[in-house]
């Protein structure tokens, strides 16, 4: 499952704030979208990004939900805890990519993250 929150104000009805690399979000409700697959890959600059599909039965609302938000901040959620913040720079159809120039490293610790969030829903 891939649970995305977006930044809402602190008194916010039903906001929480997560921590991700000794930053403080406050996030709103949460939105959950099957994952079919998640990947390593390479962004357009040739760094180590994260490629990931959600499900076909998604797909309409995730590039609703995408769409209604460009150029704002998606977090992506596993557990409690923060596991990446991307500003989202166009709508996402079924597939994204998550790309920070990530290391090779951080790149495939984030995959193995979603992945596992994933297998465990």
């Amino acid at each position: 499952m891939l649970e995305v929150r977006f930044p809402v104000a602190k008194e916010t009805p039903g906001a929480q704030t997560f921590e991700s690399d000794g930053e403080l979000w406050t996030l709103g409700a949460a939105r959950r979208f099957d994952l079919v697959r998640v990947q390593v890959g390479t962004d357009q600059l040739g760094f180590a990004a994260i490629e990931f599909e959600v499900a076909a039965a998604d797909a309409t609302a995730f590039s609703d939900l995408t769409g209604a938000h460009i150029d704002e901040p998606m977090a992506i959620v596993v557990g409690s805890k923060v596991a990446s913040v991307a500003t989202i720079r166009e709508r996402l159809p079924a597939k994204g990519q998550i790309s920070a120039r990530f290391t090779e490293a951080e790149a495939q610790a984030l995959a193995a993250t979603m992945a596992a969030a994933a297998e465990a829903d």
